[in-house]
């Protein structure tokens, strides 16, 4: 069970089918082929099923279809918050990154994946409103500057952890922004692919 913050059971939501291909690289929040990346999503309120307000989401999993991390993932953060906005703000080509109020519902650690789900149970849980999206940040760093090792999650540097997604109608954009960009703009999986096959436990 996934009700760490309930006494009954829990709800998983599933958004998604499994049934993409293709892109699961380029939506990745494990970007391990960098020393350091940040990754943003927006869960839509319409997506969130049977969740009413005052609802806690004590977690978020994501599915590894190909792994290919050799090490850890280090100070991983996630961080989460209400939005109204439905859509990263888009400035030419590019979407830029949400700057909503967020807090850490999952501290900095060292985190392995594995093939298949991958769940990052919050310390501390979001409490959805019932009305406003969810923005999801997750960071890691593995720069010595950063307090990390200085190693790659990818010896290779060439790859992150591929995740399932989906090909319908579900979900919205995700935002990366690797090393070495150091301007607020991500790489743009827009539109409203159906690649977000994560569960949420309340």
């Amino acid at each position: 069970s996934g009700g760490k913050w309930y006494s009954g059971a829990s709800t998983a939501l599933t958004l998604g089918n499994n049934s993409g291909s293709g892109l699961e690289d380029e939506i990745s929040p494990y970007q391990g082929q960098n020393l350091s990346a940040r990754w943003q999503t927006i869960i839509l309120a319409a997506d969130m099923g049977t969740l009413s307000a005052g609802d806690a989401i004590t977690s978020i999993s994501f599915y590894v279809t190909s792994k290919n991390s050799d090490n850890p993932f280090e100070n991983f953060t996630i961080k989460a918050g209400h939005t109204t906005n439905n859509f990263f703000p888009v400035v030419g080509m590019n979407d830029y990154f949400l700057n909503d109020a967020t807090t850490t519902v999952l501290p900095a650690s060292s985190m392995t994946t594995t093939t298949g789900w991958n769940t990052h149970y919050f310390t501390t849980p979001i409490i959805w409103n019932g009305t406003d999206n969810i923005l999801i940040n997750i960071h890691f760093d593995n720069t010595i500057a950063g307090g990390g090792s200085g190693v790659k999650p990818d010896n290779a540097a060439t790859n992150p952890d591929n995740v399932q997604y989906s090909s319908g109608s579900y979900g919205n954009d995700v935002v990366i922004r690797a090393e070495g960009n150091t301007s607020q703009v991500g790489v743009t999986i827009g539109g409203n692919l159906d690649y977000r096959d994560y569960n949420l436990f309340n």
